[in-house]
């Protein structure tokens, strides 16, 4: 991520049945109160997302394809964000990063 330092970083496999958030998936509240955005790369199948504090479903909500990118940004929208994937077993990587401090 040029311009960000990350810190916390996880590998996700999510499922199609729930929609989860940063903290379902394992990240905790203090990392996620410090971060200034979310680098995502999903890597094997389609995810869809909203960070507006609605919960997506397949076919509903942005969407990241397989094997593509996205930068959320705004403590407001990293903190709303959902995903659920199109199908069972997606695999993301997910790493949270500031611009220009170090988190706590």
């Amino acid at each position: 991520m040029i311009g960000a330092a990350g810190y916390a970083s996880n590998m996700i496999t999510l499922g199609a049945g729930v929609a989860k958030s940063l903290i379902d998936m394992g990240f905790t509240e203090e990392q996620i109160a410090v971060a200034d955005s979310v680098h995502i790369s999903v890597y094997n199948q389609d995810v869809w997302f909203w960070y507006s504090g609605r919960t997506p479903a397949v076919g509903d909500g942005h969407k990241i394809t397989a094997n593509g990118e996205r930068i959320v940004r705004s403590i407001r929208n990293i903190r709303n964000l959902k995903m659920i994937a199109s199908a069972n077993n997606a695999l993301l990587a997910i790493t949270l990063a500031t611009f220009g401090r170090t988190p706590v």
